[in-house]
């Protein structure tokens, strides 16, 4: 190749050659070779038939090869076959298409020690544009590799450590306890905070102390669920269980087998959660639609007192979410049942997770309020298992369109991760969220799936993902807030955006009551219910 170095470029990486002799490179390198000897760093130039015209002593070095033996060959003649097979590609990829091979990671066996190598390849053109050589840039980049591992070691011990701590919180907020049983053993083996739920101060010596605990009236269940287990079949059971102070739980019990590797099952796992609390609203909902359907059809509805009943329904308060700010109001409508299915959550699922739900149960009236309860209590449920919003959505569907006494409902579900600042949500056909940035408002229009149980098969909720920066507002609303006879939905949700615009910077305490009373006529005839969030100016 007769050729010299240019001052014409074709691109910033790209070196052009004059068509000149192989001896004008050669020049150029000898006059070049003491700067690059002395690099600490590889060098090398090879031509189009991958023949070395140029090696420095350090890329020589790596290779445990002195430069002669490496000048004028080509990559197959003077490296093992598995090296020639990891660079050729590359190398020709180079030529084929003249773009620079940025930063690949090479591994070099020599003299039995193992290199980690980066290794930059950048194509040398002819005045035509024409590849013609490649010149390449070799760094040992394997010290900085085990410090970077070490270090990464070191926090993967201090997150692991930190996990571990977070679990057991985790498990004791959340109510959740693991168990596992050695079927060759015989050898029960409970957390914390399994423990915990069962009200025992030790664990139990053997699967007949565990059993012990099951109230008489459920034994078939757990033998059934024990017997699924032992056969190889995932499972998941509830039932009663009496703690040795006398107190009657109901605790949900999922559970798997382990295999060894011949295919026999040699212990059984799982989690448990106590439903106490949920079975609990769950019948007091029950038993409150049961008196207020008596009420009404005696013509005795108390609205005040049906009021009540929903906002008991409804989270008492609202966890802190670091880098976050929360805000909510709602407002039932003005009607003579007085109670409606607006409904609104926020709860801690683990590990800096929290979830974020919204809905509207079709109708106004004790139903509405009945469904609203249950879909609450599912979601929290359906998130302890998996998070993911698109797979709450899914299950929650596939729950409503086997139980018909649940209406139709509209929500929006997400998590918000505090580590990242990323909210991931997903829509079961619910008005779409207004997003204010830097003054300027709008709506987010990701797909999204229908309303939950409005078609009758099984549907898929697309998830979409957005990173909260400092000082963003997101504002999540049902239809109350912009729906009217008169006024176009277009129109009054572009009232939205032009307040929350006009009110930044905003106060999560004061922004959702004063959309209501900018947005909503005094005597409203649908629920109305505004979640805030608010990310902090800190959090950047």
């Amino acid at each position: 190749m007769n050729s010299a170095v240019s001052d014409d470029r074709t691109g910033e990486d790209d070196v052009t050659l004059r068509p000149d002799d192989e001896r004008g490179l050669r020049l150029l390198m000898a006059l070049l070779g003491p700067v690059l000897d002395d690099a600490p760093l590889g060098f090398a130039v090879l031509d189009d038939t991958m023949r070395y015209l140029y090696v420095n002593s350090y890329l020589a070095a790596l290779h445990g090869l002195p430069v002669s033996q490496l000048l004028g060959k080509s990559i197959a003649e003077v490296h093992p076959a598995d090296y020639v097979v990891a660079v050729q590609d590359r190398l020709q990829r180079v030529f084929d298409t003249g773009e620079v091979d940025h930063d690949a990671d090479l591994d070099l066996s020599t003299s039995g020690d193992e290199i980690q190598l980066m290794v930059n390849r950048f194509p040398l053109r002819d005045p035509a544009g024409a590849v013609v050589g490649v010149a390449v840039t070799v760094q040992d980049v394997t010290q900085q590799r085990k410090i970077a591992a070490l270090l990464a070691e070191q926090q993967y011990l201090r997150v692991q450590a930190d996990l571990a701590d977070q679990l057991e919180q985790a498990q004791r907020i959340g109510g959740l306890g693991s168990w596992e049983i050695d079927l060759r053993s015989g050898e029960v083996r409970w957390s914390r905070q399994m423990c915990r739920i069962a009200g025992m101060d030790h664990v139990p010596t053997s699967l007949g102390e565990a059993l012990a605990l099951v109230h008489p009236d459920d034994l078939s269940i757990a033998r059934r669920y024990y017997e699924a287990l032992s056969a190889g079949r995932a499972s998941r059971a509830e039932s009663r269980m009496i703690r040795p102070d006398g107190t009657t739980i109901t605790v949900l019990s999922a559970g798997e087998p382990v295999k060894d590797d011949t295919g026999a099952v040699v212990a059984l796992r799982g989690t448990a959660v106590d439903k106490t609390a949920q079975r609990t609203a769950e019948n007091a909902a029950r038993v409150a639609r049961a008196d207020a359907e008596a009420a009404k059809s005696a013509q005795r509805v108390d609205r005040d007192a049906l009021v009540r009943l929903q906002r008991a329904l409804l989270p008492a308060s609202i966890p802190t979410i670091t880098g976050l700010n929360v805000g909510v109001a709602y407002e039932p409508a003005n009607n003579p049942a007085g109670i409606g299915g607006d409904f609104y959550d926020c709860f801690a699922i683990g590990d800096g997770l929290f979830g974020f739900t919204i809905g509207d149960v079709a109708g106004h009236d004790i139903g509405a309020a009945t469904t609203m309860a249950q879909v609450r209590a599912a979601v929290r449920a359906y998130a302890v298992e998996d998070p993911s919003p698109g797979s709450v959505l899914r299950r929650l569907n596939r729950l409503m369109l086997n139980e018909p006494e649940l209406v139709m409902t509209t929500m929006l579900f997400g998590t918000y991760r505090t580590a990242d600042r990323v909210l991931t949500y997903s829509n079961a056909g619910h008005p779409k969220p207004v997003l204010c940035r830097q003054g300027h408002a709008s709506r987010l229009d990701d797909r999204h799936g229908p309303a939950l149980s409005a078609i009758e098969r099984a549907e898929d909720y697309p998830e979409a993902s957005l990173l909260l920066e400092p000082d963003d507002v997101l504002v999540w609303y049902t239809d109350g807030l912009v729906e009217r006879r008169s006024t176009d939905f277009e129109i009054m949700t572009g009232r939205l955006c032009g307040i929350l615009a006009a009110r930044m910077p905003a106060s999560a305490g004061e922004l959702p009551a004063d959309l209501v009373a900018q947005l909503v006529r005094e005597e409203q005839d649908d629920d109305v219910c505004v979640l805030a969030i608010i990310c902090g100016s800190e959090a950047g």
